[in-house]
């Protein structure tokens, strides 16, 4: 059933009367979140590439042995499973993508990255102790969240290793801003693309510009540089594969029923115009929902003065509060709606209602 959007919000108007104390509170309290902000931006900037390249060698020396004896298929199913692994875990699967890229285009070359991993993991020392997993990793993690103890441990072995998992979420949790830096930037881009009509003035240059759309999101943008832009259907067709390969690598983000709706709806668009308005929209919600994470885990910080836990409020909220719903239709395009354009409508019509007022509103309606 199509649901109107124009949500009504009671929205409680501010007491002017106590609101000099009320003001003089919330400035110090800015300033101590500011506080908390840099330092997690510090810490997050100093143990980032660290922590990469203490998964890089993970991976190559598991990688090594599948190369060297030639095993292509296994290579190729063992960094399949380390990516999922790493998805699963919340850990930027970047590198291993590219490996798996790089795997299928020239093998040889594979090989001589891994090789390269794992002697530079020999001279800093770092596999001079044991190599965990993403499997391992993730079991070690259960036997903490459930209290168990791990026999021969000593006590200064669980501080180092508390330490460094507080490492590598201050480092995802720099990535994240990072990410959404450039979400923000990104939707500079699409909102030009946005305005162009797909069927008069999408030319080479567009077609351009939306290839490095893609390119930014990782996924390969040069697809589109060979179809006549003039051929809207085969452009939007290939628009719209790429789109989905988007939310394939976007697990942060998104879900898998994010991914799913986007699926189920593109087929089912016959307007050109409007197949293109909704990949656009697609992208513009991840980058979208890439801000959000990162004020998700932004307050999460200032609340709890620390990250653990984070992952799993994240995983609970963007279920709750999907990217696309099932449920309420955009009333100018028949289209389901994307949480990015009902926001800004709720908010057009409620001009003081909150983001957290907005949430509620999504929830209540999914």
């Amino acid at each position: 059933m199509a649901i109107d959007p124009s949500i009504p919000l009671r929205v409680r108007t501010p007491d002017i009367g106590s609101g000099l104390i009320q003001i003089a509170e919330a400035a110090q309290t800015r300033k101590d979140r500011q506080l908390r902000r840099d330092v997690a931006r510090q810490q997050a900037g100093q143990s980032r590439e660290e922590a990469r390249l203490k998964s890089v060698v993970v991976g190559a020396n598991q990688l090594k042995p599948f190369l060297d004896t030639n095993n292509l298929e296994g290579a190729r199913g063992f960094l399949q499973r380390r990516r999922q692994n790493l998805v699963e875990a919340g850990i930027d699967s970047s590198d291993t993508d590219e490996m798996i890229q790089i795997l299928d285009r020239d093998p040889g070359q594979a090989l001589q990255i891994t090789n390269q991993a794992v002697e530079l993991g020999n001279k800093l020392g770092i596999t001079k102790t044991k190599l965990l997993s993403p499997e391992e990793e993730a079991q070690q993690r259960r036997l903490r969240t459930a209290g168990a103890t791990q026999v021969n441990v000593d006590t200064k072995g669980v501080a180092k290793e508390q330490e460094e998992l507080a490492k590598l979420r201050a480092s995802k949790f720099g990535q994240i801003q990072e990410r959404a830096v450039q979400a923000e930037e990104h939707n500079l881009g699409l909102q030009q693309l946005e305005n162009i009509d797909v069927r008069t003035g999408f030319g080479e240059a567009a077609k351009g510009e939306m290839a490095r759309v893609f390119n930014a999101f990782g996924v390969n943008g040069s697809e589109l540089l060979g179809v006549d832009p003039a051929n809207i259907q085969a452009f939007n067709a290939v628009s719209g594969k790429l789109v989905l390969d988007v939310m394939s690598t976007q697990k942060g983000p998104q879900t898998d029923k994010d991914q799913e709706r986007i699926a189920k709806t593109l087929p089912s668009i016959r307007n050109e115009a409007l197949a293109n308005q909704f990949n656009l929209n697609s992208l513009k919600a991840i980058n979208f929902r890439r801000m959000e994470m990162r004020d998700f885990y932004e307050r999460f910080l200032e609340d709890n003065e620390s990250l653990k836990g984070v992952d799993r409020a994240w995983s609970k909220f963007k279920r709750e509060a999907p990217l696309l719903s099932d449920n309420v239709r955009n009333p100018e395009t028949g289209l389901p709606m994307f949480f990015h354009e009902f926001k800004a409508k709720l908010i057009e019509r409620n001009p003081n209602a909150t983001d957290q007022q907005a949430i509620n509103a999504w929830r209540e309606l999914n």
